[in-house]
């Protein structure tokens, strides 16, 4: 982003750059935006000054001091008495076009219980408000998972957010604090001026907003599927991690991604995905925690999945093939090189939830050993891993998933022989598999043996394997 993209900036607010895509996606999109961060970071700054600039009717209250009246207005009779209006005041949310909740972690349940409509749908006591298109809120960290002690700061009083009301927002961000600003950034903040916008940098930002907004339209009546694939297999893999997606998040993601895409002519690249990826997570306000290198390894490969070409569309389309084994098929018979079948076999063993992953690892094993399978010796690695706790190898090799029917195969040197060898590539096999352990964390030790659904799968391609040689 060029020195004249930073919009925010021009509004004097600063320090926010890392984000700034963000913060504007959300007014693209018109979506649901949650800062997280220490007291004294400028969120609310930054919010109240947007609704500034873009001349909006705006309404700010802090959630551990406000009351429901404050937000609907007093109740009375209408002059027939045979329903309840609302008596208006200048704070009361009818009117609104943009609202800030603050504090919003300090807010009583009850009144966190009202938010979840007025936050998610735009409704209140069951009334539509056409009016309000923009609904921000801002806490401090219930927790605080900073590496550097020094920078760890509790507030008391600042509780995890329901996690109900935390997954309304589309987006979750955490905003920078002192120590992680540029020097440059450290001027500008200390610098105790607070000049108004000036018109041409409202101006600026309503255009750029205004055409973005056009943008998202057209990528949402149809979805670009690249990113619809990207936002599946990315939710997918965050369920490895111990980091739940509902499906209402996954179309948030979409939604995310899209309107990042849309503030870019329409184009969305892999750091702009990784920083929707990033922001899209809701656990932050209840205190989970996100690990950095879960999150990148979550993206690079569900990023090289969905946007990976030629050779590589096979292999996405053996990630997002929903039955087993027709993936199974795949690998066996239409993988187009040793190496993207082992990309696909470690990537389906990690992906795939229990007892599908073992069901799909024994499936495919017998073929290895016999020497069949055009797979990666990390693949072949990857298949043993998985299923070693029911062979023997004992210089024959055989399974103890059913006693009474062992299968003899090839010893292991001769299996090793008839392996290829990759030459080419072992840097980026090395980092998918570092990518595979990362999102899962770590890989079980045992696993239930099913012995009649393996016994099932083996006789399946080994009939399979009997044809073709016939």
């Amino acid at each position: 982003m060029s020195s004249s993209e930073h919009l925010l900036e021009q509004l004097g607010v600063y320090g926010y750059r890392a984000i700034e895509p963000v913060i504007l996606a959300a007014l693209v999109t018109r979506d649901p935006l949650l800062l997280v961060g220490a007291a004294g970071t400028g969120k609310t700054f930054l919010l109240n000054r947007l609704s500034q600039a873009l001349g909006l009717e705006h309404r700010h209250y802090n959630a551990s001091l406000v009351s429901f009246d404050d937000l609907v207005g007093f109740p009375f009779p209408n002059e027939d008495k045979s329903e309840i209006e609302y008596l208006q005041t200048p704070a009361t949310v009818w009117n609104a076009e943009s609202m800030l909740v603050d504090e919003i972690n300090r807010c009583r349940p009850e009144h966190q219980n009202r938010l979840f409509s007025l936050i998610h749908e735009r409704r209140l006591q069951g009334i539509q408000i056409e009016t309000l298109v923009h609904r921000w809120a801002a806490m401090n960290p219930c927790t605080n998972h900073d590496a550097d002690a020094e920078n760890s700061v509790h507030y008391a009083g600042a509780l995890p957010l329901d996690q109900a009301l935390a997954d309304r927002f589309n987006w979750v961000v955490d905003v920078p604090d002192w120590h992680q600003l540029s020097a440059r950034e450290h001027v500008a903040v200390a610098n105790p001026s607070a000049d108004e916008p000036t018109a041409e940098a409202r101006s600026t930002l309503v255009e750029r907003i205004a055409s973005a907004r056009e943008q998202f339209e057209v990528l949402l009546a149809e979805p670009p599927p690249r990113i619809l694939v990207y936002a599946v297999l990315a939710a997918t893999l965050f369920g490895k991690s111990n980091l739940r997606c509902s499906p209402r998040r996954v179309r948030q993601l979409t939604r995310n991604l899209l309107g990042l895409a849309a503030l870019h002519h329409g184009h969305l690249t892999a750091d702009l995905a990784l920083l929707g990826l990033t922001w899209s997570l809701p656990h932050r306000a209840w205190g989970a925690e996100v690990k950095p290198g879960a999150l990148r390894a979550v993206h690079r490969t569900a990023w090289d999945s969905a946007f990976d070409k030629g050779e590589e569309a096979w292999l996405n389309q053996v990630l997002i093939e929903p039955k087993l084994h027709l993936r199974v098929r795949q690998i066996l018979g239409t993988a187009p090189s040793p190496d993207l079948a082992g990309i696909a076999t470690i990537q389906c063993i990690n992906q795939l939830a229990e007892p599908d992953s073992t069901l799909f690892a024994f499936a495919l094993y017998p073929a290895a050993l016999e020497g069949r399978l055009n797979l990666s010796r990390e693949g072949v690695q990857a298949l043993a891993k998985k299923c070693h706790h029911l062979v023997d190898v004992e210089g024959e090799i055989e399974w103890k998933a059913y006693e009474g029917d062992p299968t003899p195969h090839p010893r292991v040197a001769d299996i090793e022989n008839a392996l290829r060898r990759l030459r080419n590539g072992r840097k980026r096999r090395a980092e998918q598999l570092l990518y595979a352990f990362l999102i899962k964390d770590e890989l079980p030790d045992q696993l239930a043996p099913l012995e009649r659904a393996f016994h099932s799968c083996v006789l399946e391609v080994r009939k399979r394997l009997r044809k073709e040689a016939a």
